[in-house]
């Protein structure tokens, strides 16, 4: 076994694994000396991002309908009743009319009646592009649908719409065979607040950008990194000494030739 002095290689190669690691000095010096590859990743990865935000990704229209979710005071049927009991009954109503608006019963319906005009819609793709929001304490329930793609902005209009005539028309209307109604909890309770009008545009391009951005500085980091770690040569003879444990008495310079510009 080799050894230079009192030290194996076995000894030499532990102790480089176990100091080759990054200091914050270190860290910057790998970064300051790598600026360039990292600009340069991290430019293309934006620039790529940009092209596909705000050139080829498709856009995306939102469209949100309001409704008010309140207890009728009849339907207690006591004189005793107060509107804060029907606030708070109310209140507990909420759960049940999101849950209600993304069943298979509203949103076939919704489908059926839609059919002609959008033949393409099945109840996954309208369940996955719909969401139902409520604030604290609030008895307004806001329900948004997402058309994906160019052209679809009156599509996000239509559907919102229909998925919440076609809750509030199976809650007043759907009766068991007794002739009584099958969803009385819900019946008289939910009134259309605002109806879509219009739809929001987004394209995510903002998004697509950002997190191109991000990519590009971590692989560019991953990059610089990896190559800090592979490589095996001594920086300076501080550092050849500090793995071998002996002093260094003299170094040869590189020495150009000023004719031919190469180093002997």
């Amino acid at each position: 076994m080799e050894s230079y002095g009192n030290v194996s290689n076995n000894e030499i190669a532990n102790e480089m694994n176990e100091e080759k690691s990054l200091t914050l000095g270190e860290i910057l010096f790998v970064v300051r000396k790598n600026i360039l590859l990292i600009l340069i990743i991290t430019f293309v990865c934006t620039l790529a991002g940009s092209i596909y935000g705000l050139g080829f990704k498709e856009h995306s229209y939102t469209a949100s309908t309001t409704t008010l979710v309140m207890v009728d005071v009849n339907k207690t049927g006591t004189q005793t009743t107060t509107e804060y009991t029907n606030y708070m009954y109310s209140i507990q109503l909420i759960n049940t009319v999101e849950d209600f608006i993304t069943s298979n019963l509203v949103i076939d319906r919704a489908i059926e009646n839609l059919k002609n005009d959008y033949p393409e819609l099945t109840y996954k793709s309208v369940k996955n592009n719909l969401s139902v929001s409520n604030g604290n304490n609030s008895l307004v329930v806001k329900i948004s649908y997402t058309a994906k793609g160019d052209g679809k902005d009156q599509e996000a209009v239509k559907v919102v719409n229909e998925l919440v005539d076609s809750m509030i028309y199976l809650v007043n209307n759907t009766t068991n065979d007794n002739g009584k109604l099958t969803y009385e909890i819900l019946s008289n309770s939910i009134s259309v607040m605002d109806k879509a009008k219009n739809s929001e545009a987004k394209r995510g391009a903002a998004t697509i950008i950002a997190i191109c951005f991000a990519v590009g500085l971590a692989l560019s980091f991953g990059i610089i990194l990896i190559k800090y770690l592979m490589d095996d040569t001594y920086k300076d003879k501080e550092e050849f000494e500090r793995y071998y444990k002996i002093n260094v008495i003299a170094t040869i310079p590189n020495l150009v030739d000023t004719k031919g510009g190469e180093k002997e």
